[in-house]
């Protein structure tokens, strides 16, 4: 691709893991649902953090941030049947933080 077809098109360098545009992929109205809902949710998620962030400390509100993610798993395994499953072994991570 050429540096000017770049400056003309910002998106054009974009790539997605595949080396595919995003915007030449077949959007689904599934997947369109999808992206708003999360844009959505994003956003009423975003404005109750700071109306919460008048009403009570910023500690007590980042500590919630700690339960959240149970709330998510027990609310998964109770409405979707998603099984629940223990954490591989700390020495099973191939991240770039434990090999250091």
């Amino acid at each position: 691709m050429r540096p000017d077809a770049v400056r003309r098109r910002p998106h054009a360098g974009v790539r997605d893991g595949a080396g595919r545009n995003p915007l030449n992929l077949h959007w689904t109205p599934l997947a369109i649902g999808c992206l708003l809902y999360l844009a959505l949710a994003g956003s009423v998620g975003t404005w109750l953090n700071y109306w919460l962030l008048e009403r009570m400390s910023a500690t007590a509100l980042l500590s919630m941030a700690l339960v959240e993610p149970l709330i998510a798993v027990l609310l998964g395994a109770a409405l979707l049947h998603e099984r629940v499953t223990p954490a591989p072994p700390r020495e099973a991570c191939s991240c770039s933080a434990a090999s250091s």
